[in-house]
């Protein structure tokens, strides 16, 4: 089996009701300063983007003084935003801390324990001219606006359920974008509170999966839907991205869903077997 590891991952494997141990597979970030420029004394704007792209990470602006890294200025990275282009991972840092003269900047990234990211630093930039004098650089407060959700209390098994999943998309299987957004799965928060499924997974068998990379708060009662093909995410319905006849993710005659929250932690499934109504309600 071959895993693209976009994020650090928890790794187990199930074979009817067994389980194995799990293995942890860790990921460092290596982030970069995409532009870095001054903007007057003792300022700076740079553009970092870390390395995986997760949203909601610290990314710091380090200066080197006297032989030493100092932060300088900070800010979280953003979610993905298909209306304006927007990237996952990137943070816009503006500082008026930098120590002026000539110097180097790296990027620095601090880690996410719940996805098995570690944190790390990018290479040193060529010298920079700062105006401005010499201050040996200071400190930032935390940066307001774009913090990380709030933590929620960690969910258990049925929390979120699978309610419907229509497994066989109406006619043959073209793989037509149509086609393959009558595939999808139905998830229902079955709790009396909101539920951030940020860092959560939907996956098949196969495993191929679906992750929530951007805060998505489920309130009580209330279902989202993942949808195999391609779509703008908006209101209850979160597109997969497939495409093509290779697009399907589930099979028709017999298939295993499993959802699941941050570190593997497992939270529910569906199994079918040729139900031949082309969906179930688990």
């Amino acid at each position: 089996m071959k895993r693209w590891m976009d994020s650090g991952f928890y790794f187990q494997v199930q074979v009817g009701s067994a389980k194995s141990d799990k293995r942890k597979f860790s990921i460092t970030e290596l982030p970069e300063i995409e532009s870095i420029e001054p903007t007057g004394n003792n300022s700076v704007t740079a553009t970092i983007v870390a390395n995986p792209g997760q949203p909601h990470l610290l990314a710091e602006l380090q200066q080197q003084i006297s032989g030493k890294w100092v932060k300088v200025g900070q800010a979280y990275t953003t979610e993905a935003d298909e209306a304006t282009n927007q990237r996952a991972g990137v943070a816009v840092i503006k500082t008026t801390g930098a120590s002026g003269g000539k110097t180097r900047f790296r990027a620095f990234v601090n880690g996410d324990p719940t996805n098995a990211v570690l944190q790390g630093a990018g290479p040193a930039t060529d010298e920079i001219t700062v105006p401005g004098p010499a201050t040996g650089g200071t400190t930032p407060p935390p940066p307001p606006g774009n913090n990380p959700p709030k933590p929620t209390p960690a969910p258990k098994p049925g929390d979120v359920q699978f309610t419907k999943i229509n497994y066989d998309s109406p006619g043959p299987d073209s793989g037509s974008n149509n086609s393959l957004n009558t595939e999808w799965v139905k998830l229902t928060n079955k709790t009396k509170a909101t539920i951030n499924l940020y860092g959560w997974w939907v996956r098949d068998y196969a495993n191929h999966v679906y992750k929530f990379t951007n805060t998505y708060n489920l309130g009580a009662g209330q279902s989202v839907f993942v949808i195999t093909g391609k779509g703008k995410n908006a209101g209850n319905k979160r597109y997969w991205g497939r495409s093509g006849k290779g697009g399907y993710i589930w099979n028709n005659t017999s298939e295993i869903a499993y959802l699941q929250a941050p570190g593997g932690k497992y939270i529910d499934n569906c199994m079918w077997k040729s139900l031949g109504k082309g969906y179930t309600t688990c």
